[in-house]
């Protein structure tokens, strides 16, 4: 399956959903946009056939924010229409590349979406299974007291090993199966460099 678009900043994302679906199938997909005053035109083309859509994006918005809107656009398009050709619908619908507790927060934050409203959202605009939606709320809710915390040092220790690799995954990782040899001498390595952070968190006296 082959994708270019004019907006070389999503190719990866853009590429990343369409591995999702079919990585072997004959497919060619062309994606175009433009600007006509403050609507964004886009299209897509797939073998010959074509799929056009329009939307406006608020200005007072930060370009930030703006980006990531034409983003979720653009997938939840492509989404669409690949959902259909294959007759296929994925888990985490057209999320790619983000962990789905960072989106909904940014709903939350950036979009105003209230809380209770999160499941619903990913099922009706992103084209999430409700199973996968319904377990969004509750993680945001456990990790209540922990984000945000202001009296607390932020610390992130990456093991890039999973027992299995989610589809939506686009982090370097591998399957346990794979590294396992090397397991023991990571979590070893990531015990020293802790207690070299603890030492430089009590020289500095922080909380």
């Amino acid at each position: 399956m082959n994708i270019e678009t004019n907006k070389e900043e999503f190719l990866v994302e853009l590429q990343d959903l369409c591995n999702l679906f079919e990585q072997n199938d004959d497919l060619n997909i062309k994606h175009f946009e433009s600007i006509d005053g403050d609507v964004i035109c886009n299209n897509f083309e797939i073998n010959g056939k074509k799929y056009d859509f329009s939307y406006k994006i608020d200005k007072n918005w930060t370009n930030l924010h703006q980006k990531s809107y034409k983003k979720r656009k653009i997938k939840n398009e492509l989404y669409s229409i690949l959902s259909a050709y294959f007759d296929k619908k994925l888990p985490w619908g057209s999320l790619t590349g983000v962990r789905p507790t960072k989106f909904a927060r940014d709903l939350i934050e950036y979009d105003e979406m209230k809380e209770h409203l999160i499941s619903e959202s990913l099922e009706k605009d992103y084209f999430v299974s409700k199973q996968k939606a319904k377990l969004v709320p509750l993680i945001l809710k456990n990790q209540k007291g922990i984000i945000r915390n202001d009296n607390l040092i932020d610390l992130y220790f990456n093991i890039p090993i999973c027992p299995t690799r989610c589809l939506y995954c686009s982090f370097i990782s591998n399957e346990l199966a794979r590294v396992k040899n090397y397991v023991e001498d990571y979590i070893d390595c990531m015990i020293k460099e802790l207690n070299a952070v603890k030492e430089i968190i009590k020289k500095k006296s922080y909380v």
